[in-house]
């Protein structure tokens, strides 16, 4: 009736996993999605890799503002747009 590829029913049941939608645990070995009856435990245990997911976000996030910002920074360096002889201060460079 309904055909879904296998990668993409991971993705989906993965995704209510984390929500915290699903009480469910994925079997790979045995590629089986498991009702699990220790549903309490899976459920603080989902709760703490959420926090440390949401974590790593933002840790990835703010790496990435810090490289967009270093690059940006070094290329007005290159172009000669901050002069950072006089005490720093901003501004074109003077020639």
């Amino acid at each position: 009736m309904f055909e879904l590829p296998k990668q993409q029913v991971l993705k989906f049941v993965s995704k209510m996993i984390l929500k915290n939608e699903l009480q469910v645990r994925i079997d790979q070995a045995k590629e089986l999605i498991v009702l699990d009856e220790k549903g309490e435990d899976i459920k603080e245990l989902q709760q703490l890799s959420l926090q440390y997911v949401n974590q790593i976000q933002t840790m990835v996030q703010q790496n990435e503002r810090l490289v967009e910002f270093m690059g940006l920074s070094k290329k007005a360096d290159q172009i000669g747009v901050f002069d950072r002889t006089e005490g720093g201060s901003k501004g074109p460079k003077k020639k």
